[in-house]
């Protein structure tokens, strides 16, 4: 386990950075210049673009600025940069929904085109994916859990709230990323269950957006629920697909 599968987890991502420049990018015309830097894996350009551009992503879209960059800086081998915007980020949505809830509490009715871009229910998930990425980059296991549970946190948060409901509650490969950082950690039945939960995520969206589940996520059930002694478990994801751990070797 180890760092070896927090790289493969962080393979895993590399979707993430297109889906929000480009599902959540302003009609702004300097973007698409963005958007071929990343294609081409020239991160440096399209931070350079952003900064250079950053005056008319003020205001209302002062939010998506930080996400892109802090994704960048993550793209672009700069952790520390990355965490920087990330954290400005998430401190700002937080600001943002503090901000609509008193609105709301004072029945004030608001058209939302006017309001600032608070980010999507995703990015506000994916904002602590990638900090915890970027702390177990540079080694910081305990800060990078710290996110874990964030992660964590708002995914329950986001199932109670939208129970029934044809909105996005759960997150494979976000639930990965934690099973990968609970197991580094030593932690292996938080582990397991994230694993299981990321399973699970898998089975429910997994038709609808043409994904089936990792073999390498059987593994790491069948592995961690052996640690735990749950043969149970164990034995439902060998069936599954997952190969045989014998903790002796």
């Amino acid at each position: 386990m180890g760092w070896i599968s927090v790289r493969k987890a962080l393979r895993m991502f590399l979707t993430a950075l297109s889906l929000f420049l480009m599902t959540c990018a302003p009609a702004i015309h300097f973007y698409h210049h963005v958007d071929r830097s990343v294609a081409r894996g020239d991160y440096e350009a399209a931070i350079r673009k952003l900064r250079e551009n950053h005056h008319r992503l003020t205001g209302r879209n002062e939010v998506l600025y930080l996400l892109d960059m802090g994704l960048l800086f993550h793209y672009a081998g700069q952790p520390d940069s990355s965490i920087k915007y990330l954290l400005a980020a998430e401190r700002r949505i937080e600001e943002l929904y503090t901000k609509r809830l008193s609105r709301e509490a004072a029945a004030m009715l608001i058209n939302d085109n006017v309001l600032p871009y608070a980010g999507e229910d995703f990015e506000k998930v994916l904002v602590n994916v990638f900090l915890a990425l970027d702390f177990a980059e540079k080694g910081e296991i305990d800060e990078a859990l710290v996110e874990a549970r964030k992660v964590d946190l708002k995914l329950r948060n986001f199932t109670a709230r939208y129970e029934g409901k044809n909105r996005y509650q759960e997150d494979p490969f976000a639930r990965y990323l934690t099973g990968v950082l609970y197991e580094t950690a030593g932690e292996i039945n938080d582990a397991f269950i994230a694993y299981r939960k990321a399973y699970e995520a898998y089975q429910k969206y997994g038709k609808e957006f043409g994904v089936s589940v990792p073999r390498f996520l059987l593994d790491d059930l069948v592995r961690t629920a052996t640690l735990m002694q749950f043969s149970e478990e164990r034995d439902r994801f060998l069936a599954a697909g997952g190969h045989p751990y014998d903790p002796a070797t």
